[in-house]
């Protein structure tokens, strides 16, 4: 035992009393990530047999969603456990939402490193390296990483041979939008709860926009004005989950590629975000309209149907950039009850 340890191998010590416990096979897996051992070859068999057999598939979604867990938060590179998963079988039998990004092609341009696979192994690696140094709250770092493991599941729906600019490329159009139900499938294997999985969402919908929109900005074809404006209206999308959890998850999703250096430059486009949220106090009640009914009552009006019709009006101009401050929207109010 003492040289195993000092070998950093995890090894079978009895093989009749380990499958007592299927979720060894998962303590094994956690234990190799947290602590990067590797397992020796005749328990990885055994291990592997314990899978095909399908002693695995008796244990609880708490038993399970508890490793996953020690896996994603106490790993340096959950990739290692995850790669594991892999080897074992257990990602193909188990995760079709995962395994589905195995061989999975990208853009080289954007995606040196490889398949969807391999990159969000890496964005979940850089994930637990960013997390732990800036959030202390456990349910924070998860739901990030949670998020990096499903922002890409929609691109083996969506990946396809496409031309651009009269060149052959590999596109994932909408591969967002179309990841929300593989991700919900794959979450429903586990036990996590409402908050991540509403993290999870946010993050796999909305991952490309802060990085997409600072492009569009340093090429001039987004305004400040109307940077800003998206970037309030994704808040309140997102809502109740933090602006900092997506952000720091669209920062791995950066990171997380075979581009050179791309692991270590400062990320401007999350500081350029988080300055004009800053700056526009652009989280401060990111739900709240700007029009109130005691606005509508002190116009005579009474509460009803319309009362919703009149702040929706309102919002959908706020949306649109027409309106930003109170006092803005207050004179949009008095335009609409002067249309009707």
């Amino acid at each position: 035992g003492v040289s195993d340890l000092q070998n950093r191998v995890l090894r079978v010590t009895d093989r009749e009393r380990f499958q007592d416990d299927a979720l060894r096979v998962y303590r094994a897996v956690q234990f190799a990530g947290r602590f990067n051992f590797t397992i020796d070859p005749e328990s990885f068999r055994l291990m592997r047999e314990m899978g095909e057999d399908g002693m695995l598939d008796r244990l609880s979604r708490e038993r399970i969603t508890e490793e996953i867990k020690k896996l994603m938060l106490k790993s340096p590179k959950p990739s290692v456990g995850f790669e594991l998963l892999r080897e074992l079988g257990i990602i193909e039998r188990d995760y079709p939402e995962l395994h589905a990004l195995i061989g999975m092609p990208q853009e080289s341009e954007w995606h040196p490193e490889g398949d969807v696979w391999i990159h969000t192994m890496m964005v979940v690696d850089q994930a637990a390296k960013i997390v732990r140094q800036t959030f202390k709250n456990p349910n924070d770092r998860l739901s990030v990483l949670m998020g990096a493991l499903c922002h890409d599941l929609g691109k083996p729906a969506t990946t396809k041979l496409g031309e651009k600019d009269g060149i052959q490329r590999i596109r994932s159009l909408g591969h967002e939008e179309a990841g929300l139900a593989p991700a919900g499938r794959l979450l429903d294997r586990w036990m996590f709860g409402e908050d991540i999985k509403r993290a999870c969402f946010a993050i796999t919908e909305q991952h490309l926009k802060p990085n997409v929109w600072w492009r569009e900005v340093q090429k001039g074809k987004l305004t400040a004005a109307s940077y800003a404006n998206a970037i309030r209206k994704l808040i309140k999308k997102i809502h109740p989950v933090p602006w900092q959890i997506l952000l720091v998850a669209t920062e791995a999703d950066h990171r997380g590629r075979g581009i050179p250096g791309v692991d270590t430059e400062p990320y401007e486009e999350g500081r350029f975000f988080a300055e004009i949220v800053a700056k526009e106090e652009l989280d401060k009640e990111p739900t709240k309209p700007l029009v109130r009914g005691e606005d509508l009552i002190a116009r005579g009006l009474k509460p009803g149907k319309r009362f919703g019709e009149l702040i929706n009006g309102v919002e959908a101009a706020r949306d649109r950039g027409e309106v930003r401050t109170r006092e803005e929207a207050l004179t949009h109010l008095d335009a609409l009850l002067q249309q009707t």
